[in-house]
């Protein structure tokens, strides 16, 4: 039942008639982390806007904190609705990256029949994700993929509203990993794992909060997801890893000078490790006079 399933982030899976987003790459045992995006009992399908009606939490001592979970048992994969404009894309970069098509995955609303949507596609496997996102930078310097910019950029800003509009330019404008294609807006999201797991491979405990600056002094995976950076916190002049699921906050380049809002604080095997998701990140922008 679950052979062709990876439980990996921006799988889709059904769950009470309701299409569910994974999340991340480790479960609880018996159990995936998901999120509710789309109601399937209804004509046409929708989308959720009060997902907190259709959640339940466990606690999960790995991660030390209550996380949304679906059943591992009762749920079924979906099938994904392939749009000709998606699939053209996703061949593209299967033809210029030589990769497995099986790597790369429909997710987003376009895979549930919106049509307006953007193109989302999730790119599975450590190799086929480098491959990828080097064929992402050669189609972007021939210009067949363009930078969000103009009423493009607009569009994806309303999504993120914690940011201005300048703000979120400079986090995305020379991203690759989200740009325009044929007119259309796509989201690519590059997943360095080929299965989920369900055991605990790198537990993590909230020990705090950090607010004030950082900068980015070295990208050490920052077009995966998760992306993987290491930061200086300028208040504490302290250097550690900031790690982030956000696709927005992929691809910062290093030197760049940012103000975190309530990020979490996790204590790891490695070390302390600092994580944005859950409050806010944007970049500081000086005025010149």
């Amino acid at each position: 039942m679950y052979t062709s399933q990876r439980f990996l982030e921006g799988e889709l899976l059904v769950y009470n008639g309701i299409v569910w987003v994974v999340k991340g790459f480790q479960h609880p045992p018996g159990y995936v982390i998901a999120y509710p995006r789309y109601n399937l009992n209804t004509i046409p399908p929708s989308r959720i806007e009060k997902s907190y009606l259709y959640i339940s939490t466990i606690y999960w001592d790995c991660l030390h904190r209550r996380l949304p979970v679906v059943p591992l048992n009762n749920t079924l994969p979906y099938m994904p609705r392939i749009d000709s404009l998606s699939r053209e894309f996703a061949r593209l970069l299967t033809d210029y990256s030589d990769i497995d098509p099986e790597d790369i995955y429909y997710t987003g609303s376009r895979a549930i029949g919106f049509s307006s949507g953007d193109i989302d596609l999730v790119v599975y496997g450590a190799t086929s994700t480098i491959r990828v996102y080097n064929t992402l930078l050669a189609l972007r310097e021939a210009g067949v993929i363009k930078p969000l910019a103009g009423i493009h950029l607009i569009q994806e800003h309303v999504k993120h509203r914690d940011l201005s509009l300048e703000e979120y330019r400079v986090l995305r404008s020379n991203s690759v990993l989200q740009g325009v294609y044929k007119n259309t807006r796509y989201s690519i999201r590059l997943v360095p794992y080929s299965r989920g797991y369900f055991e605990c491979l790198e537990p993590a405990k909230p020990v705090g909060f950090y607010s004030g600056a950082i900068e980015i002094l070295e990208e050490i995976s920052s077009y995966t997801t998760p992306a993987h950076y290491k930061v200086r916190l300028i208040d504490e002049d302290k250097i550690i890893v900031m790690t982030t699921y956000r696709i927005k906050y992929t691809e910062l380049p290093r030197g760049l000078v940012l103000y975190v809002k309530n990020g979490v604080l996790e204590k790891t095997r490695k070390g302390l490790r600092l994580v944005p998701d859950h409050g806010v990140l944007k970049p500081i922008i000086l005025e010149l006079e």
